[in-house]
Parts: C-alpha cells; structure tokens; sequence
C-alpha cells in the first residue's frame, strides 16, 4: 500500500429468515356427514396448513359442539343446521359455510320373512341410528316368537298358523320410531306331518285296519 496509507476489509454475513407463518390458509372440508337423533356424532374439519384454530358462527345442531376442530356430541333434534366455520392460522384466516343434516330415527328393516309353523325363525331388527330399547307397540307376534328389546332379534318356534300383523317400536332417549310388519305362518302341509304320507306309519295302519276289518266280515 501506500506510505500513510492503511487498507482494512471486513466481511459481514446478513441472515434472512422467512416466516412460518402463511399468508393464507384454505378451508378443505367440503361437506360433513348426516346424524341421526340420539345417536352419537363426531365429524373433524381440515385446512391446509393444518393446525388451525377453529370458531363457530351461528349455532350447531342442539346437542353438537366445537373442540379443537372436531364437531362431535349427541344430537337432540332433528333437522337441517347451516352455519359458519372459520379457521385462522398466524394471521391468515379463511371462512366456509357448511350444513348438517340430523335425520329421524328410523326402523330401516323393510319386510320379514314368512315361514311354516314347526320352524326355528330368527330375525335382527335395524335402525339407521342408536336404539335403546326395541318393543311391540301394537298387534301381536306370531304364536311362539318373542322380541329380544334389547337386541332387537325376534326369535322362537312358530306353532299356529295365520297373518300376524303387529307395530315394532324402536326407542333412545330423544325419540321413538314405529313400522308396522305382517308375518305369514302357513300349516305344515300333511306330507311334511310324520306318521303320514306313502310308506308312512299311518299309511301301513290305515292297511293293517282295512284287512282286519275285512276278516271281521267275513267271520260275520
């Protein structure tokens, strides 16, 4: 260098760091799932990013609410509930409106079988939601069957023939469905009876008289 002059250098480093947080976030949840009264309800909502925090506008179905992103409880009526959900990630935030459709309960099972009196008959009864407790809420089962109220199984021997018409009832603790069913019980035909029928015990009696009465009239 040059006589009185002095040279220095010096190096700096600059750290740039971008930010975590996003300047949007997106609400991907499109739809959420039916209820049904009385039966237990659980459905998560979803954002990209996730790890959003999550309110409510409006009001949730009665019995339903918001914990951590998840909609869950029992619902107590039914109906259609429509309302805002908003998810707020740092200071990005995104709203969607959304729907739930709580349903009736409903017995879903359509017909039940007829059957032939001497036969076993077992049955499940169906709802589409919680059922606490089945019964019979009018009219009579089949001679030989009964309803497990807890199972909802009709089961037993059938032993008198006829059309049964009877109401099963389907109960929680928030409402009570109906359906009315008619099961057939036909008679046991006489070549299904045993004694009866071609080569039959009653077949080789019915032989065995005839002869015995023939020697009777001749004797006479």
């Amino acid at each position: 260098s040059r006589a009185g002059y002095v040279s220095a250098e010096k190096v700096c480093t600059l750290n740039v760091k971008s930010s975590a947080t996003p300047a949007t976030i997106e609400i991907t949840t499109s739809t959420l799932p039916d209820g049904v009264i009385g039966t237990s309800y659980s459905a998560s909502l979803a954002s990209n990013p996730s790890g959003a925090t999550w309110t409510i506008a409006n009001s949730l179905p009665t019995g339903l609410a918001l914990n951590a992103g998840t909609i869950s409880g029992i619902p107590t009526a039914a109906g259609t509930t429509r309302f805002r959900v908003r998810a707020t990630y740092g200071t990005a935030t995104a709203s969607k409106d959304l729907s739930i459709v709580i349903a009736d309960l409903a017995i879903t099972t359509s017909t039940l079988p007829g059957a032939t009196v001497g036969d076993a008959y077992n049955q499940t009864l169906t709802s589409n939601g919680s059922v606490l407790k089945w019964g019979i809420s009018s009219g009579n089962l089949p001679a030989g069957l009964s309803l497990n109220e807890d199972s909802g199984v009709l089961s037993g021997t059938l032993t008198t023939a006829g059309e049964y018409t009877f109401t099963i009832s389907a109960g929680n603790s928030y409402a009570t469905a109906t359906k009315e069913f008619t099961v057939n019980v036909q008679a046991r035909s006489s070549s299904n009876t045993p004694g009866s029928g071609g080569g039959g015990c009653g077949s080789f009696l019915s032989v065995a008289g005839l002869a015995v009465l023939a020697l009777f009239m001749r004797k006479r």
